[in-house]
C-alpha cells in the first residue's frame, strides 16, 4: 500500500510530499525501487525493513532501516523486504536542497548513506517528536506530528537562494535531456562553478543527477501499456546514444533487459508509480513551488 500526503503550503519550501507505505509480511521477495532524486526522512510506526544495495561498490550490503532515519541523495536501485511482520512507514520526501537548507553544510556526507534522524536535531525537540509520533495510532494523527515538527525545523531556516534552485529546475523541465554545458549557458554561470556548487547542495554532481532524473522518466514511459512504446525512439528522445546504451543503463538498476520488465511482479514498485508516480512528483512539486 503506498498514499502521497501534499503538505501544508508553509512547508512546501522544504518538503514535497508526505507518504504512507505499507509492505504485508507475506511479500517476501524484495521489492525493487530506483532512486527517487530527493532526500527521505523515513518514520516507522510498525515493523522494520531490511535495505539491499552496492551502493560503493559491487559488493552487495544489506541493513536494517533505523527506526526513524534521514537518507540523502541515492544513485543506485536498491531493494527492501519487512522484517518480522508486516511493516509501515511515514515518510517525508524533501525537496532536493532541503538538507543543505536544515544543516547549511554540505551534504555529500548524506548520499547513499542512512542515519538516524535522532542524531541530527536538538535532542529536546526529537525526543518530544519521536514520543509523540509513537503515541499516535491513526495516520491523521502521525501526519499532524510531523507536520509540527518541520513547522519548528523550518522557523530556524533562513531562505536562501541559490543558483542550484534553477539548475534543478532546468534538469526537470527538460526530463534530464540535457548537458551540464547547456545548463550552464542558460543559467550564464561558469560550468566549474556550477558543478561544485551543485555537489554542496545536492550531493551528487550535476550529471550524476541528470542521468537519474532522465532514466526516472524514461522508466515510467516503459510502464504505460505496451503499443504505446518504442524503445528506441524513446532512448533517442532522452539523448542516449543508441539502444543498447539505455539497455545497459536499465540493466544496472534491475539485472536484466527492459524487455524482460514486466512490472506486474513488483508489487510495491508498481503501487509507487500507479497514480502518482514518487519518481515524477519530486520533479513536479519542485517546478510548483
Amino acid at each position: 500500500m503506498y498514499l502521497q500526503i501534499r503538505p501544508p503550503v508553509d512547508l512546501k519550501n522544504l518538503i514535497s510530499f508526505f507518504y504512507v507505505m505499507e509492505l504485508e509480511e507475506k511479500e517476501k521477495l524484495k521489492q525493487p525501487l530506483l532512486p527517487s532524486l530527493t532526500p527521505i526522512m523515513g518514520w516507522q510506526y510498525k515493523g522494520f525493513w531490511e535495505i539491499r544495495a552496492r551502493r560503493f561498490g559491487n559488493k552487495e550490503e544489506k541493513w536494517i532501516l533505523p527506526e526513524f532515519y534521514t537518507v540523502g541523495q541515492q544513485t543506485v536501485s536498491y531493494t527492501l523486504r519487512t522484517v518480522k511482520g508486516t511493516a509501515g512507514i511515514m515518510g517525508a520526501a524533501l525537496h532536493p536542497d532541503a538538507l543543505w537548507q536544515m544543516f547549511n553544510k554540505p551534504v555529500k556526507p548524506f548520499t547513499n548513506v542512512t542515519v538516524s534522524t535522532t542524531e541530527l536535531f536538538d535532542k529536546a525537540l526529537i525526543d518530544n517528536t519521536v514520543a509523540a509520533f509513537k503515541k499516535s495510532e491513526t495516520e491523521e494523527k502521525r501526519l499532524e506530528v510531523l507536520v509540527q515538527f518541520y513547522r519548528t525545523v523550518n522557523k530556524n531556516i533562513s531562505a536562501r537562494y541559490t543558483p542550484v534552485r534553477d539548475a534543478v529546475d532546468i534538469i526537470f523541465q527538460e526530463r534530464g535531456a540535457v548537458g551540464v554545458k547547456q545548463i550552464a549557458g542558460k543559467m550564464r554561470l561558469n560550468e566549474r562553478y556550477l558543478q561544485r556548487y551543485f555537489n554542496t547542495i545536492i550531493g551528487l554532481t550535476p550529471h550524476q543527477y541528470i542521468q537519474m532524473v532522465r532514466f526516472n522518466n524514461i522508466f515510467i514511459e516503459l510502464t504505460k501499456p505496451q503499443d504505446k512504446q518504442n524503445l528506441r525512439d524513446l532512448a533517442v528522445f532522452y539523448n542516449y546514444y543508441d539502444l543498447p546504451h539505455f539497455n545497459k543503463e536499465f540493466k544496472k538498476y534491475f539485472g536484466f533487459p527492459p524487455s524482460g520488465f514486466i512490472l506486474d511482479n513488483f508489487i510495491l514498485l508498481r503501487d509507487l508509480i500507479q497514480d502518482t508516480p514518487y519518481l515524477l512528483e519530486v520533479q513536479k512539486q519542485h517546478l510548483r513551488k
